[in-house]
């Protein structure tokens, strides 16, 4: 018998059940809209590739809770490629650079940003990269430096640790031995004497600034980031009733982070139920995809938080609706 996660649902549906019904109605319209992205490649350098990918990454959630898998894909999909020519665009300062914006070849000139490009988000390319099976992506995503991201001017480790360990999986070089000295390093990281002795505090980035940072960091690492580098960890160790257990514990945490409703340090209400990245887990999923072209299956578990199509790249027949 497996185990089922069931996804979460707002919290605001709980207390009242009507609002779901007209919840659907009004996302299923908000969310099926993709007139923005005919907009970009219409419009830009105009208009924001990177506006663009942060909107497709927050709210690809909500279309998987709200419109199932067509929507679904085209938004991996879109984040996939966009995400892609944002980095060849600010990579390529005042030099031609040729760009597939919406399935649309554009050429223009790059732009130098490295302000508005985390860590997480190559991290994050990586993971879409891996559901999607995209070499392509993969490939380039591992040669993105460091210090082209924010974190090369603020020593930010933790991002920094975690991106490094993604680009090795995308170079095709992970071993348990790389999981398990990634998983050591990043926990060394969560105490705040060690980590403060790392950061520039400097401008806005004061040493208060920087303790908030850490403390939403913390448990946003020990909840989602750790407990998927343990699922590499068993898939580089070919373990399959370590990986669905990890894989098991990884769903747990996800659930509990994302449920989570409390009080933040203004005395106003943060639920989590509302963030729209909640519904689908992208890390999880791309560990679990990775697991999969392995030969691990998840025979004894089950959840809508990592969708069995996109664990097993089963995209055909899925049409793009952006033409």
């Amino acid at each position: 018998m497996k185990t089922e996660f069931i996804v979460h649902v707002p919290s605001r549906w709980l207390k009242n059940p009507q609002k779901k019904e007209e919840t659907f109605v009004s996302f299923q319209e908000r969310y099926n809209d993709l007139s923005e992205l005919e907009e970009l490649r219409v419009k830009f350098p105009d208009y924001s590739v990177a506006s663009v990918v942060g909107w497709l990454s927050e709210n690809i959630g909500r279309a998987w809770l709200y419109c199932r898998e067509q929507l679904t894909f085209n938004y991996l999909f879109y984040l996939n490629q966009l995400r892609l020519a944002w980095f060849q665009y600010t990579m390529n300062d005042s030099h031609p650079v040729t760009l597939n914006l919406v399935n649309r070849i554009i050429s223009t000139t790059g732009k130098f940003e490295n302000h508005r490009i985390s860590a997480s988000d190559v991290t994050e390319g990586i993971e879409t990269a891996l559901i999607l099976r995209d070499e392509n992506a993969l490939a380039y995503l591992a040669t993105i430096p460091v210090s082209f991201t924010e974190q090369s001017s603020q020593d930010d480790l933790i991002l920094e640790i975690i991106m490094t360990f993604y680009q090795m999986l995308a170079k095709g070089k992970g071993n348990s031995n790389e999981a398990q000295a990634t998983y050591h390093a990043i926990s060394e990281q969560l105490d705040w004497e060690t980590y403060k002795r790392y950061i520039k505090v400097e401008g806005f980035n004061q040493l208060w600034v920087w303790e908030r940072i850490f403390t939403a960091r913390k448990e946003y690492v020990e909840a989602i980031s750790l407990p998927v580098i343990t699922i590499y960890h068993q898939i580089f160790q070919a373990s399959q009733a370590g990986f669905e257990d990890a894989v098991r514990l990884a769903l747990h945490q996800w659930k509990t982070y994302y449920t989570r409703i409390r009080i933040d340090e203004n005395q106003e209400e943060e639920d989590r139920t509302l963030w729209g990245q909640g519904f689908l887990s992208l890390p999880i999923t791309a560990a679990c995809a990775f697991g999969y072209e392995r030969g691990l299956t998840l025979s004894s578990l089950e959840s809508d938080y990592i969708p069995q199509w996109l664990i097993e790249g089963h995209f055909n027949g899925i049409d793009l609706l952006v033409k």
